[in-house]
């Protein structure tokens, strides 16, 4: 009887040793999962963010011509702004023929003598 009583004790111990190993098993199955999940993840945050930064590529050339064109804008604000005062405070009784001769030559003047920028009207 001891001896059977032995043998269902060294059971006992194995079976013990065996559930710990299936919860152990279990444990690390469900680790497993959670970071082929996370990979999954991560795998669909980098296409997206590869996606995305391709498209802000050309957002990249936009931006930068805009502000070419509004660096050219700024420069030529002054000679602008020179121009229509003089033709609002000049110009205003004469022919639309002359105010515009007259302003092509402001416009000459500005840019070669001046030193002053303007739009080309």
């Amino acid at each position: 009887m001891t001896a059977l009583k032995r043998t269902q004790a060294s059971l006992k111990v194995v079976e013990d040793k065996l559930e710990e190993l299936r919860k152990n098993l279990d444990n690390t199955q469900a680790e497993k999962k959670r970071l082929e999940d996370e990979v999954e993840l991560c795998g669909l945050k980098l296409v997206r963010a590869k996606k995305l930064i391709g498209g802000l590529g050309g957002e990249k050339d936009r931006w930068f011509h805009e502000a070419e064109r509004l660096q050219q804008v700024y420069d030529n604000l002054t000679g602008d702004v020179l121009l229509s005062a003089g033709v609002i405070a000049y110009l205003g009784p004469f022919t639309s023929v002359y105010r515009e001769a007259c302003l092509e030559d402001w416009v000459k003047v500005c840019n070669s003598q001046s030193g002053i920028t303007c739009s080309s009207h």
